[in-house]
């Protein structure tokens, strides 16, 4: 079993007295493996992220880490005009020493970062002046160019096109595999926790948060109830391989009501 990179043990948050934002949580997130967290808005994905990083302080629980956390938030807007290639530079900044400037390594890093999402083209641009997908691919770049053993990141394929989001997908996986990164991300696409996370925390304001392998986690009535909406986890098989997906039942539903009502208005 891979060595645990954090210890969560019943941990709580809750701002000043007002109801927990969470509460009771306990998990491993270990080293080469995928950690993702999901659940409807408001349910404490990003604070429980925060509290990994010991941005906020637990109101009761432990978490134990002794890491260095890269990570990457659903947006950033810097003060000044840099480069996407200074943007990513930046992160080599913890490897440096108190006006120590980026050396030839670093620079090598973050070149080597910018190509393991093909952005090179990209390196000279204004940082401000791209697309939001275009910025969070930056943001990823200069996480991986921290080498950091621990990543998170804040829902990383929200702004993203479709064919983004599996190269990202990939990255991830990639890293926790042959990199031996412990890798957390929060999405709102229970179809891309299934496609690679060995282990999932649900959110949900239905019931107590649960913790386990995704495909255990991940059911069609803990996702129904977590997102009060009638959601179906099923399997589909392409070029010999299957792979799990989500489908939305009650739009599909809302849609043949639809077909329905105009073939009727049209007779």
């Amino acid at each position: 079993m891979a060595d645990i990179a954090i210890k969560v043990r019943q941990a709580g948050f809750s701002y000043s007295s007002n109801a927990p934002v969470f509460m009771d949580i306990s998990c491993d997130i270990r080293f080469g493996e995928v950690f993702s967290i999901l659940g409807p808005n408001g349910q404490g994905k990003t604070s429980f992220m925060k509290t990994l990083m010991k941005l906020l302080a637990l109101s009761h629980g432990t978490i134990e880490h002794n890491e260095v956390i890269g990570f990457v938030p659903q947006s950033f807007s810097p003060a000044f005009s840099y480069s996407v290639f200074d943007i990513v530079l930046m992160g080599r900044a913890m490897h440096l020493s108190n006006l120590q400037s980026p050396s030839r390594r670093d620079r090598e890093m973050a070149w080597a970062a910018l190509s393991a999402l093909e952005l090179n083209n990209l390196a000279d641009r204004e940082f401000n002046s791209l697309s939001g997908g275009q910025k969070q691919l930056v943001l990823i770049s200069r996480a991986i160019a921290m080498e950091c053993r621990v990543l998170l990141l804040d829902e990383p394929t929200s702004a993203l096109d479709l064919g983004n989001q599996q190269r990202v997908l990939r990255l991830m996986h990639e890293l926790a595999i042959h990199k031996n990164i412990a890798v957390v991300f929060s999405t709102h696409q229970p179809t891309h926790a299934l496609a690679i996370a060995d282990q999932a925390m649900l959110m949900s304001p239905a019931s107590a948060t649960v913790v386990g392998p995704t495909e255990q986690v991940l059911t069609s009535q803990r996702l129904s109830l977590a997102y009060d909406t009638a959601l179906k986890v099923t399997k589909i098989a392409h070029q010999g391989q299957e792979y799990n997906i989500v489908i939305a039942l009650s739009t599909q539903a809302h849609q043949q009501q639809y077909r329905n009502s105009a073939n009727a208005a049209s007779s």
